[in-house]
C-alpha cells in the first residue's frame, strides 16, 4: 500500500471516529453537551489532569523494571518520552502504530528487537490482566446480590486471574515447537527472519513472567495505573456535578479501554465514549451526563498524549518508517 493511501486511510478512520462521537452528542442534543461541559470546574479539572500525569509515573517505573530485566540501561526521562511518544501515535493513528514505534524505540536505545517487543507485549498484557482484575471487582461487588461475600468472592476472582495467565504463559512451550516446525518448513529468507524473531520474543516473553518478583511488582504497578485512570474519571464527572457508582465507574473504564483493542480508529476515539455511555446508563446516569463525562475524560487523556507526546517524537528524532526498512533488509 502507498504512503498516500495509507494516509487517507488513517484520515478516514479518525474523521469516522469523530462521526460516532457527534452522533452520539447529536442524538443527546449539543445544546445539553455543551451546557454540561461549559458548566465545570475549571480546578476540578485541573486536578483530574494532575492525576492522570500520577498514572504516568508508575507506567515509566514498570517499563523501567521491564527494561532493566534485560540489562538496558534507560534513563527514566528518555523512557518517559520514548513511551509518551508511542501512545501519542496510537491515539492519532490506527492499528497500534505507537506500539510499533515503542519497540523501534527501546531497540534504539540498545535493546534487541525479541527483547523490546516483549517488553512491549508484556506490559499490554499486564493491562488486559489488570482490567480483568477490575472488572472482577465490579462483578463480585458492584453488583446488588452477590452470590457469596463480595470480599471473599473478589479476592478469589483475582486469585484466578492471576492463576490461569501464569500457568498459561508457563505452558506455552508449544509455541517454541510450532516456531521450530514452520521454520524447518519454510526456505523463503524474510519470512525465516520473521519466524526466527517470534521464536526470540517468546523466550524474552516467558522469562518475564517467569521471573515471579519481577511479575509480582509489574502486577501491582499495573494495578496502580488504572486506579489513577478510574480516579482521573471520578474527578472529570465531578468537575460537572456528575455523580456515577464508582463500581459502575471501575467496569466503564476498564470496558472501554478493553473495546479500545479493536483497531476500527486511532486510540479508540468514539468506540472508548460509546462503551461508557452503555455501562453509565445501566447505573441509571442520564444519557446526557454519561455522554459528557465519557468524552470529556477521554480527550483530557488523548489531549494530554498529544501535547507532550508529540514534542517527544520530535525529541527522539527518530524516523519509524526508515528504521522499519532497515530492520526488514537486516533480517
Amino acid at each position: 500500500m502507498s504512503s498516500t493511501k495509507q494516509y487517507v486511510k488513517h484520515i478516514i478512520s479518525f474523521v469516522f471516529g469523530l462521526c460516532i462521537i457527534g452522533a452520539l452528542i447529536h442524538y443527546g442534543g449539543t445544546d445539553n453537551f455543551i451546557l454540561l461541559i461549559s458548566n465545570m470546574s475549571k480546578k476540578i479539572l485541573i486536578i483530574s489532569i494532575c492525576i492522570y500525569s500520577i498514572s504516568w509515573i508508575f507506567r515509566i517505573i514498570r517499563l523501567k523494571d521491564v527494561t532493566s530485566h534485560f540489562k538496558a540501561d534507560i534513563k527514566l526521562k528518555d523512557l518517559f518520552l520514548l513511551h509518551i511518544s508511542g501512545y501519542a501515535l496510537n491515539v492519532l493513528l490506527p492499528a497500534k502504530i505507537g506500539d510499533v514505534a515503542n519497540v523501534l524505540y527501546l531497540k534504539l536505545y540498545g535493546m534487541k528487537i525479541e527483547d523490546s517487543l516483549a517488553s512491549v507485549v508484556f506490559t499490554r498484557i499486564l493491562d488486559l490482566l489488570a482490567a480483568g482484575i477490575f472488572t472482577m471487582s465490579f462483578i463480585f461487588i458492584g453488583l446488588k446480590e452477590p452470590i457469596i461475600n463480595k470480599y471473599v468472592s473478589l479476592l478469589i476472582g483475582t486469585c484466578l486471574i492471576i492463576v490461569i495467565g501464569m500457568v498459561f504463559f508457563r505452558k506455552i512451550s508449544i509455541f517454541s515447537r510450532i516456531f521450530n516446525i514452520i521454520e524447518n518448513k519454510i526456505t523463503f529468507k524474510l519470512t525465516k527472519g520473521f519466524i526466527s524473531i517470534g521464536k526470540s520474543t517468546h523466550v524474552s516473553l516467558s522469562n518475564l513472567f517467569a521471573t515471579r518478583i519481577l511479575l509480582g511488582k509489574c502486577i501491582l504497578l499495573s494495578l496502580l495505573i488504572w486506579f489513577f485512570e478510574i480516579l482521573t474519571l471520578y474527578f472529570i464527572a465531578l468537575s460537572m456535578n456528575i455523580y456515577v457508582p464508582i463500581f459502575y465507574m471501575i467496569f466503564g473504564v476498564a470496558l472501554a479501554n478493553i473495546a479500545k483493542i479493536i483497531p476500527a480508529t486511532p486510540g479508540g476515539i468514539g468506540l472508548y465514549e460509546g462503551v461508557i455511555v452503555i455501562v453509565f446508563s445501566a447505573a441509571n446516569v442520564g444519557y446526557n451526563d454519561a455522554l459528557a463525562v465519557a468524552v470529556l475524560d477521554h480527550l483530557v487523556k488523548n489531549l494530554y498524549l498529544i501535547v507532550i507526546g508529540i514534542p517527544a517524537t520530535s525529541m527522539i528524532g527518530f524516523d519509524t518508517a526508515k528504521s522499519i526498512k532497515l530492520d526488514l533488509k537486516s533480517l
